[in-house]
This record gives structure tokens, sequence and C-alpha cells, in this order.
């Protein structure tokens, strides 16, 4: 896929500042674009996050059903029905999900550009490079669709042989989420997102990007941003 098909979301170059007009109309553009909502970058990195937190969760309730618990309401997690156990790991992913959209935006998507038709840069720094090398999932889509196929089958054959579970259900869940997300993104293009070069940065800031979501934006909408110094 060429950067035109998936770009990210860039700063305009001088002289080309898209949606300065929406603004003097009193309409912001998006600092997210296409980049909010189903885009897979943001559950895969919630399913990252979420993979070893139920793996050290798994070990402390395997450490203490044969040592003294002294973890409060913890100890007690693993007697909660079902349902529950499965209620709270989704939402521990869709709270991850919020988390990676809200932080990840401005510096894995939002990156400025040394000029007109150049194209955008990895992150800086090691951390950035890190999540964005790991998170990029136009190169795996094909592989995201086979293990969500895979977990596809799993809950199938669960459920026929009487294995199923509310726990095995969510997390293969998630597992096929990511893998729809991928797909569905993966069938259409995506050309990159411009924002004027002057407040490109301000509009990075997971503040202005948290606002920015459906809800939020009535109750507490976003201002238009001051361009940078």
């Amino acid at each position: 896929m060429t950067p035109q098909q998936h770009g990210p979301v860039v700063a305009a170059p001088p002289g080309n500042q898209p949606g300065q007009q929406a603004w003097q109309r009193g309409r912001l553009p998006s600092a997210v674009g296409d980049r909010g909502g189903i885009y897979p970058r943001w559950p895969f990195l919630a399913a990252l996050f979420l993979a070893p937190t139920l793996v050290v969760g798994y070990g402390i309730e395997e450490y203490f059903a044969s040592h003294v618990c002294s973890l409060g309401w913890w100890c007690g997690i693993d007697l909660l029905p079902g349902p529950m156990q499965a209620f709270i790991i989704w939402l521990t992913f869709l709270l991850l999900w919020l988390i990676a959209f809200v932080f990840g935006v401005g510096p894995l998507e939002i990156r400025l550009m040394p000029g007109a038709g150049s194209r955008a840069a990895v992150p800086s720094g090691p951390i950035g490079r890190f999540f964005f090398a790991i998170s990029d999932v136009r190169r795996m889509s094909h592989l995201l669709m086979l293990f969500g196929g895979m977990a596809l089958v799993g809950l199938i054959v669960g459920y026929r042989t009487n294995r199923f579970t509310p726990v095995a259900f969510a997390v293969g869940a998630v597992v096929i989420v990511v893998a729809v997300c991928s797909t569905i993104w993966s069938l259409q293009p995506h050309p990159p997102q411009r924002l004027p070069a002057q407040y490109v940065r301000r509009m990075s800031y997971p503040s202005y990007i948290f606002r920015t979501l459906p809800i939020i934006d009535h109750i507490w909408p976003p201002r238009p941003p001051t361009a940078s110094p």
C-alpha cells in the first residue's frame, strides 16, 4: 500500500492551510480524521496491553491458591460469576482502547511534514518508534485476519464440545474485534489527513483529542487552538 492510500494525519505546508476557512465559520476540522473509531491501531494496542494484564492476574490467582491472600477484593475475583468476569475483561479492554486512542493519536498519527509531498517520518524517540512499529497493523492485516478466524473457530468448537466459558468468549471476542477492525480498514483507501501547520501541535494534545469524542464534544467541545509559536 502506498503512503497516498494510507497516510497519517500531517501538517499542511505554509500557503496551503486546509480548514482555515472552516475555523473562520466556527467549525473545527477534525484532528483525528479517520484515525478514530474502528481504526485498528487502537484496539490492537488495547489487546496488547490487556494480554499481560490477564497473564499477571492468572498468575496472582494461582499463587494465592496455596498462600494466604492479602490483596483485598482481588482475592475473590475468581469467585465472581463467569459473565461478570467477562464484563470486567471487556470493560478493561474498552478503557485501554480509549487510552490508546487519546494518548496515541498525537505521537503516532499526527506528525509534522518538512514540506509539500514529503513522506512523514516515524515518530521521534525510542518509545514512540517502538509503539508505532508494533502497532503498524497495515503490515499484519492478513495475520490479524488469520488470528480472528482461529479465535472464531475456537469459540465454535468450545461451544459444540460444551467447553465454552464466558471468559473464553470475552478473550476470543477481543481477538475477533481486532481482526474485524483491521479487515474493514484495509478494504478502503485512506488519504493523508492534512491540518494547518501552525495548529497541528496544539491539536495533537491528549486533552484536545479527548474533547473530540462524539459525546464529549457536545458536553465539553474543543476550542479553536491558538497558533503554536
